[in-house]
């Protein structure tokens, strides 16, 4: 999101550009044999309203696992 406009934060300032939300993701499929595959992630997001997320932090690692056939 380029600007605050859409109001998703009550502490933003409306008049100056920012962005809410990054992501990076990197994904990987490996093939199991007999048609099963393992697809792996992994998400780098950073969250730029430090006011709402300050219990939590900025950045946050995801990794994710699934398995499908």
């Amino acid at each position: 999101m380029l600007n605050n406009k859409s109001e998703y934060y009550s502490y933003a300032d409306y008049d100056k550009p920012s962005f809410v939300n990054l992501a990076i993701k990197a994904t990987k499929e490996f093939d199991l044999g007999k048609g099963i595959a393992m697809p792996l992630s992994l998400n780098f997001v950073h969250n730029a309203a430090t006011k709402n997320t300050d219990f939590f932090g900025k950045d946050f690692l995801v990794a994710g696992i699934s398995f499908g056939y």
